[in-house]
């Protein structure tokens, strides 16, 4: 809960991967990327309830064993590559409305894929959402694409890829332009359960640092996470240990 408001976190993680095979299952450093987004999700301290949407039996036994213990269990038939994850999460929370009465005030919906998303920033987007009072906030970071420009690229061809006034156009006097992060998605109840148009409503941005904004899709994405996470933890291993379980946090 934060500033009085209920929140469900919702992890879905289906078995299947075309790229990257089993890939919620990877390891990232010590823990599968599915474990590093339970462990967001109970590290950021605002979640009512947490809940993994998967069609798949390890997948199930790794978030139990982390102390995520599921009745519910996502069709076969929303865990296909072309299924929508929005159907997948409108399901799940239809089911816990409906066989246990639960109803939450805000959905935060914490991808695997995103494993160096920090608490913090959670706690931080959570509370800027509520403050705002609007339907939804969507991570985002600033994007490296030079000048901004991306484009097909056809038979090797790239006559006419730059205007000419892109061409004389320096890098710091583009404005600054942002790409989603795939980090964090929240919104109010209905927004998810009724599948509405996220950038149809009244949707806002909280910005967040590229380091931390590596979406694994691939192994080189992956081998890049295990990279900027190794300096993180060596950074605060003086601080404080690293922590080896998850299923005693609460």
């Amino acid at each position: 809960m934060i500033e009085g408001k209920t929140i469900a976190a919702v992890i879905p993680a289906r078995g299947g991967s075309l790229e990257l095979p089993r890939k919620n299952l990877k390891k990232c450093l010590q823990w599968s990327l599915l474990e590093h987004a339970i462990y967001k999700a109970k590290r950021c301290g605002i979640c009512d309830v947490i809940w993994v949407s998967s069609e798949d039996d390890e997948i199930l036994e790794t978030a139990a064993a982390a102390g995520i213990r599921m009745d519910y269990r996502r069709p076969a038939a929303m865990a296909e590559a072309d299924s929508p994850v929005e159907d997948a999460i409108a399901d799940i929370l239809r089911w816990h409305e409906v066989n246990r009465d639960i109803r939450t005030d805000y959905v935060l919906l914490l991808q695997p894929t995103t494993p160096l998303t920090p608490p913090l920033e959670i706690r931080k987007a959570l509370h800027f959402l509520i403050e705002k009072d609007v339907d939804a906030i969507v991570s985002v970071c600033e994007t490296s694409c030079p000048l901004g420009v991306c484009k097909p690229l056809y038979e090797f061809n790239m006559r006419g890829f730059l205007t000419p006034e892109q061409q004389r156009l320096r890098r710091q006097d583009m404005p600054h332009l942002f790409q989603l992060n795939n980090c964090i998605l929240a919104a109010k109840w209905d927004v998810f359960a009724e599948k509405k148009n996220l950038y149809e409503t009244n949707v806002i941005a909280h910005i967040m640092s590229p380091l931390f904004s590596v979406d694994i899709n691939t192994k080189t994405d992956l081998m890049i996470a295990q990279y900027i996470l190794q300096g993180i933890l060596h950074d605060r291993k003086k601080r404080k240990p690293v922590r080896q379980s998850l299923s005693d946090d609460n």
